[in-house]
């Protein structure tokens, strides 16, 4: 990290300098969603200590994090089941195939 480019945000009106090796269009847009969920608390209800603001704001993006893996999680379950559904009928399609080539070829020499 050190040497890494530092870019400016701006949260709640405090300014901070993050370094990263994230560009800075990525990290200012990392901001932005921090803020916009800070807010969020803020309207939910008066929490005047930052340091318990930010762990609180914090906590809800890691609980959003986590529900998104478990969401990832599942997608993945259900698209490999369904591929190997496909994949059963493919090859059962397949053989149905190979076992009606010979069939077809003896009624071509026939002709």
């Amino acid at each position: 990290m050190p040497g890494d480019p530092t870019t400016k945000v701006k949260i709640l009106g405090e300014e901070y300098r993050i370094q990263g090796d994230s560009d800075a269009e990525e990290i200012q847009k990392l901001a932005r969603f921090v803020e916009e969920m800070m807010k969020e608390l803020l309207g939910a209800s008066p929490i005047t200590e930052p340091k318990r603001l930010a762990v609180l704001t914090a906590m809800n993006i890691a609980q959003k994090l986590l529900r998104e893996r478990e969401n990832s999680t599942q997608l993945l379950e259900t698209l490999k089941e369904r591929i190997g559904e496909l994949t059963d009928r493919l090859d059962d399609t397949l053989l149905a195939v190979d076992l009606e080539t010979p069939i077809l070829s003896s009624d071509l020499v026939e002709h």
